[in-house]
């Protein structure tokens, strides 16, 4: 015979077991966790990509690794945007992120799909981002779309013009556009003075760095995060801002759009198109409330977040 064991109130552990399967699922998390594995995989890229470009005594890296590390990063960003598509309960985001992964992958199988990748690539930024925030009701609802809509032309010119669809030289015009959304960004910052302050630290903190080694600041921001004629000092802005962003979200409990702030700090310009998913995706951690990220059970607990 099979033989149950009973706890104190009669359950069984089959019972139990089938009450620990049933429990809701932390979508909130589950998002949060995916946007700390593309900060990993981007900051470590970003890190290595640093360290066999430095001026003095790089580090020795073959290009096979450097191959394998850039694959590898568009692998896990293609997969943490299908994870996003899977926990979303918004059909814009959904579709939006799903041509942001799809098309974002191909031309690295076909360098003939660089145009469509690019076209696939912005069509899905401009409807994750922009057609989920919506016609705006308020003046921060118009700032919001106006930052959206910063990201995706930034990451449109930077792209087209890094892989030939238009002149070389609208390069520096993305970076410009990407800088100053990220500057935009600072609207999730709200009435956090901490947060404000902590940015301001950081702003010339970086300012402080880039003066004291103006040649090495000047071949990081080039080789790592492919910067191409932005000032020092929107760049220390844009550095500053991150971690104003970060800080007001973690204060606030909103983990997934700190996530993205530290995306957007290490991902660098969108000039291929691993970069340009990452700053897509930070983007969408950082503008979108969490309430579009998840199913919608679970849209009431992110109520507060919405309306932000």
């Amino acid at each position: 015979m099979t033989s149950e064991i009973h706890d104190e109130d009669g359950a069984t552990e089959h019972d139990a077991g089938m009450q620990s399967a049933l429990r809701p699922v932390d979508h909130e998390a589950v998002v949060t966790g995916l946007g700390l594995v593309a900060v990993l995989a981007v900051a470590g890229t970003t890190t290595l990509r640093t360290l066999y470009n430095l001026p003095f005594d790089p580090v020795p890296v073959s290009s096979g690794a450097r191959s394998v590390v850039g694959t590898a990063m568009l692998g896990v960003l293609a997969m943490v945007l299908l994870g996003l598509v899977l926990s979303t309960g918004r059909r814009t985001v959904r579709v939006g992120l799903l041509f942001v992964a799809v098309f974002g992958v191909l031309p690295s199988f076909d360098a003939a799909a660089t145009l469509p990748g690019a076209v696939g690539v912005t069509g899905g930024a401009s409807l994750a981002l922009l057609g989920t925030v919506g016609v705006p009701d308020s003046s921060r609802a118009f700032r919001r779309v106006a930052v959206a809509a910063g990201f995706v032309a930034g990451v449109a010119v930077s792209l087209a013009a890094a892989t030939g669809l238009v002149d070389a030289g609208l390069r520096q015009t993305g970076s410009l556009l990407i800088v100053a959304a990220i500057l935009g960004t600072g609207i999730r910052v709200q009435r956090d003075r901490l947060a404000a302050s902590v940015g301001v630290l950081v702003l010339f903190a970086t300012l402080a760095l880039t003066a004291a080694s103006p040649y090495v600041a000047g071949s990081a921001l080039l080789v790592a995060f492919a910067v191409v004629g932005v000032p020092h000092l929107l760049v220390a802005a844009a550095v500053g801002v991150c971690a104003a962003v970060g800080t007001a979200a973690v204060r606030r409990g909103a983990y997934a759009t700190a996530t993205g702030a530290c995306l957007l700090l290490v991902a660098g310009m969108p000039v291929t198109f691993p970069r340009a998913l990452a700053v897509l995706l930070g983007a969408a951690l950082v503008l979108l409330p969490t309430g579009a990220l998840v199913p919608v059970d679970n849209r009431n607990q992110n109520e507060t977040e919405v309306a932000s």
